[in-house]
């Protein structure tokens, strides 16, 4: 996205003047998956379009942090959260992307319900993977060392159990190398994989098998209507 973006300013004057703004998601300082991969989620966002100001609303650490994180020549910039807003609990936050799921697989009205598919895919035809991995801290590494782009780097994903109500991008990638700077027709989510991880099923909205590369992603949803 980042670089449709960067091709877009370089011919759109009013886009180049303009700037973007992006709206990252609610950082969570709950548990270490929570902390590790908002921060992680920042610093990719931040490298990928060469972001020049940072803006947090009222959280203190997450400012500090930045100011020390992030390249010198980026601005943090700590706003006040205005009286009116309300705080969402970490279940609130997962309910309403669970609902958000829901409604891209059934529809949000209930007079037009969409019918997605069940489909049957075999392992032996399909590629998972994810993209990134987690960054080594500049003290681990050898003197003089630098580390690599492990944020865009494609790693396998086997298929087995564990793939379980995860959501898998499409991808439209046709080589691995590609799969960064892919976009994606869409989601599926796995309902089952076989006990002898030969095949597995997944809730679809369209009726034809999907390309053969596809992405794992962070979001576990268990689909009420799929169970």
């Amino acid at each position: 996205m980042a670089d449709l973006v960067n091709i877009r300013s370089e011919n759109d004057s009013k886009v180049f003047t303009s700037g973007c703004i992006i709206n990252m998601g609610g950082f969570s300082k709950e548990g270490k998956d929570g902390k590790q991969g908002g921060i992680q989620a920042i610093r990719t966002t931040a490298a990928a379009f060469e972001v020049d100001t940072v803006l947090v609303i009222e959280d203190g650490f997450l400012t500090s942090f930045l100011q020390e994180d992030l390249p010198k020549e980026v601005t943090i910039i700590r706003l006040p959260k205005s009286s009116g807003v309300v705080t969402r609990s970490p279940e609130q936050w997962m309910h309403q992307r669970d609902l958000r799921v829901r409604a891209y697989f059934h529809g949000e009205n209930p007079q037009r319900r969409l019918h997605p598919h069940q489909l049957t895919l075999n392992s032996s035809e399909y590629s998972v993977y994810k993209v990134g991995s987690e960054a080594i801290p500049d003290a681990l590494l050898p003197h003089g060392a630098r580390e690599e782009e492990t944020w865009r780097t494609p790693i396998p994903v086997p298929i087995n159990r564990d793939l379980k109500n995860r959501l898998l991008a499409v991808s439209q990638a046709t080589e691995v190398d590609q799969i960064p700077e892919s976009p994606i027709y869409g989601f599926m989510v796995v309902l089952s994989v076989s006990e002898d991880r030969t095949s597995f099923n997944v809730l679809s909205p369209s009726p034809e098998p999907p390309p053969n590369t596809l992405l794992v992603c962070s979001i576990c949803y268990v689909d009420p209507e799929g169970v």
